[in-house]
């Protein structure tokens, strides 16, 4: 079996099991390099996971239509808000988290990611070189938390 044939395959399980067992409504999630080895290197994660949503949106619209995909790639938390502090790929993959991104599945108009969403900031696309999806930057503190949690949510 090829690796491409692998990745689909893993990715395709983990879509299969998410959606028929209800693992979507507890944000049941795979890791990017979870699917393809290639993906343990930080400066692999962003292509890396677009790549892999993309990936995701094709099977979901053959064989789950009323289903999508969304990717979070995690950003490295501060203790003050710092906002969008990358002006370019390069100073993207310069904040990425030691975490790499995940895939997660949801219904269409699902109601969680709405709401995440709406409190995020819309990114331009200049940003990113991936003109097919939507970027969202996502900066929260939980209570108790020192930090901020940051990240980007990406959706097509």
């Amino acid at each position: 079996m090829d690796l491409k044939h692998q990745k689909n395959n893993i990715l395709n399980s983990f879509i299969d099991e998410t959606i028929e067992k209800g693992y979507w409504e507890n944000f049941n999630d795979i890791h990017i390099d979870d699917i393809d080895e290639e993906y343990s290197n930080k400066t692999s994660w962003v292509e890396g996971g677009l790549k892999c949503l993309n990936d995701t949106k094709g099977y979901l619209e053959k064989e789950y239509k009323d289903f999508t995909s969304f990717l979070i790639i995690p950003l490295e938390s501060y203790v003050t808000k710092v906002g969008v502090n990358f002006k370019d790929e390069e100073t993207l993959i310069r904040e990425l988290s030691y975490t790499p991104p995940s895939l997660y599945i949801c219904e269409k108009g699902w109601d969680n990611l709405k709401q995440t969403l709406d409190y995020g900031i819309l990114l331009q696309n200049d940003i990113i070189k991936f003109k097919d999806f939507i970027f969202y930057h996502v900066e929260y503190k939980i209570d108790g938390d020192s930090e901020f949690r940051r990240s980007i949510i990406v959706c097509y």
